[in-house]
């Protein structure tokens, strides 16, 4: 087996449903003697990021400054996260979230901390 380092550029966010595969576009080291055919299956070994502590959320959870808003005793409370990674429509937030939140996910005109609302459906992320 051969081994190269390369940097990846660029990636297709779909995964095959079918292999777990996915499209990768690389730049390998200029030094490099190994040949990889366009199309050809790569096993690719990399760091990923650390997503600690941190929660799954649909994009329109987020309001500005980084905030998204629970909902607790039939009020809205705001909460501060830090976005640790954005993609297609999703984003993992890491901050003030405690177990079991129920966060609003509906993008809601106006919304601000301390508002009555309620919860027309709960759904479960896990």
């Amino acid at each position: 087996m051969a081994v190269t380092k390369g940097i990846i550029k660029r990636y297709q966010s779909e995964i095959d449903k079918i292999d777990g595969g996915g499209t990768l576009y690389a730049e390998l080291e200029e030094n490099s003697s190994n040949f990889i055919p366009v199309g050809a299956f790569v096993e690719v070994v990399y760091k990923g990021l650390n997503l600690d502590k941190v929660v799954l959320l649909p994009e329109s959870a987020l309001y500005a400054n980084e905030k998204v808003y629970a909902v607790i005793n039939g009020r809205t409370v705001e909460r501060n996260v830090e976005i640790k990674y954005r993609s297609d429509g999703k984003i993992w937030v890491s901050g003030e979230l405690e177990e079991n939140d129920l966060i609003i996910t509906t993008r809601l005109l106006g919304l601000s901390a301390g508002m009555k609302v309620k919860i027309n459906q709960i759904i479960d992320v896990d």
